[in-house]
């Protein structure tokens, strides 16, 4: 409402003005402009809706090919075979099972090239961000809660009852620039966030550590501004710092890595678990100076495998591998400079996610905003233009923070979209998006083509049938574009 009492007073008092300054042609000449950029904003809303429409249809149709039947016919296939090489016996035993259970068969989950979910109202917009591997969890720095005095706030995205994904806002302890360990993998062996770290905490000297996603009531997700820390480290401790696991030959991601911002200092910790069930975290070194054949390091991001570092160099971003015996190798160098990077995560593509301003031509416009972009560093064959696409839509989207990559390969971000409404007034608001980069074009506008072909990627979800009537629900209860 005081946007739009601002705007109204403004276009309330700037024909006022030209009627004093200006004669009644160059009255005429600038309400006729002030027209036509209301009438280009209003177009370029009506051109995204339209495109929404389209890429929705496209993937519905796609989906049509794709029924349960299918699934079951290969399901029964696969089975018969199975039980050909059972005894007689075995496969009576195994058919009265199977005749008295329903049937679990795995069903594509659709995943959109974008979804947008309204950021939550009661929550500051903050300034950093930091995203879940799922997508379903957000640290804000500087987001603090309506009506609480806590510097980070923890957003929490699941779907009501009617199926629509909601972002709920929970008011925690921690302090700005709360950085998880990321890489972790719960014991069923997906990515998921167990501790997170926050700095200079006021109330008590150190890097305080905080749990997260456990059944016990500590928990800061469960207990909010309730939880307390189950660490503390006051000899390593620092704003703008990362922290990542360093994974085992075996693939355990319990031990990891901090690394502060400034004079090259990292420290080693290990979680476990104390004998009441409780989490444990233990210092495994003191602090030490990684990549000792570089002179300094500006604003470090460890990789989600603490493998590498991203961070500025000369004005440009590089990235950095690091060695057993604490030197580093140059992996790639962006050749400019970017806003934080976020790492993909071990198993998929290798790319960083990062904001950065652009300058694009829109409609005959040119346009500059802060985009999210994408940078492949791994494949030698690729030339600088060919390694980055835009995330951001560059019609809608004015991205803030940092964006983060996510375990299945999209990227997720915050962003301000201004839209006019009916009385032809602005109306500024933040969401929170998820991009899936394989439906994008280099420009960041939607691949209709790639979406028309899109099986609904590798996410499967359980899904339980009867043996004569199959039921599929697709919808993401998101807005998707």
């Amino acid at each position: 409402m005081k946007h739009k009492i601002a705007n109204s007073l403004m276009l309330l008092l700037t024909p006022t003005f030209l009627l004093a300054q200006s004669s009644s042609e160059q009255r005429r000449e600038k309400l006729n402009n002030i027209k036509q950029q209301l009438e280009q904003r209003r177009q370029l809303i009506k051109e995204s809706t339209e495109l929404e429409k389209a890429t929705k249809a496209a993937l519905n149709e796609e989906m049509k090919s794709i029924t349960n039947q299918e699934f079951l016919e290969d399901l029964e296939k696969s089975n018969k075979t199975q039980m050909e090489k059972l005894g007689s016996d075995v496969r009576e035993s195994v058919t009265k099972s199977i005749k008295e259970a329903p049937i679990v068969v795995m069903v594509p989950q659709c995943v959109p090239p974008r979804e947008v979910i309204p950021f939550p109202a009661n929550m500051n917009r903050g300034q950093y961000y930091r995203f879940s591997p799922d997508g379903d969890k957000v640290i804000v720095s500087s987001g603090s809660i309506q009506g609480h005095r806590n510097s980070i706030g923890l957003i929490h995205i699941q779907k009501d009852k009617d199926g629509k994904e909601v972002a709920k806002s929970i008011p925690t302890l921690m302090y700005d620039e709360t950085y998880p360990v990321e890489g972790m993998k719960n014991k069923n062996g997906k990515y998921e966030w167990k501790i997170l770290t926050s700095p200079f905490d006021p109330r008590d000297s150190g890097m305080l550590f905080y749990e997260i996603n456990t059944d016990r009531e500590n928990d800061v997700l469960k207990n909010g501004e309730n939880a307390s820390h189950i660490f503390n480290d006051p000899q390593h401790d620092q704003w703008y710092h990362s922290a990542a696991s360093a994974p085992t030959a075996s693939g355990d991601t319990s031990n990891f890595k901090v690394m502060l911002w400034s004079d090259q200092r990292m420290k080693d910790y290990k979680m476990s678990k104390n004998p009441d069930g409780s989490t444990k975290i233990e210092a495994t070194s003191q602090q030490y100076r990684p990549c000792t054949n570089l002179e300094t390091i500006s604003g470090p991001i460890i990789s989600k495998d603490a493998s590498m570092v991203a961070f500025s160099q000369n004005y440009s971003t590089v990235i950095y591998k690091f060695n057993d015996d604490k030197t580093c190798d140059l992996v790639r160098n962006l050749n400019y400079s970017t806003g934080k990077v976020s790492f993909n995560y071990p198993d998929q593509e290798p790319v960083v996610a990062f904001n950065t301003d652009v300058t694009n031509e829109v409609d005959g416009n040119y346009r500059r905003y802060q985009a999210v972009q994408i940078f492949n560093y791994g494949d030698d064959s690729l030339d600088d233009n060919e390694r980055t696409k835009n995330i951001t839509d560059p019609k809608l989207d004015y991205s803030q923070g940092y964006a983060g990559m996510l375990a299945d390969g999209r990227v997720m971000y915050i962003t301000q979209r201004t839209s006019i409404d009916e009385d032809g007034f602005e109306d500024t608001q933040t969401f929170i998006v998820r991009a899936d980069p394989k439906q994008l074009n280099n420009d960041g506008t939607v691949n209709l083509e790639a979406a028309k072909k899109n099986k609904c990627t590798k996410s499967l979800q359980p899904l339980k049938v009867n043996k004569k009537k199959t039921n599929q629900n697709n919808s993401s209860g998101a807005i998707s574009q």
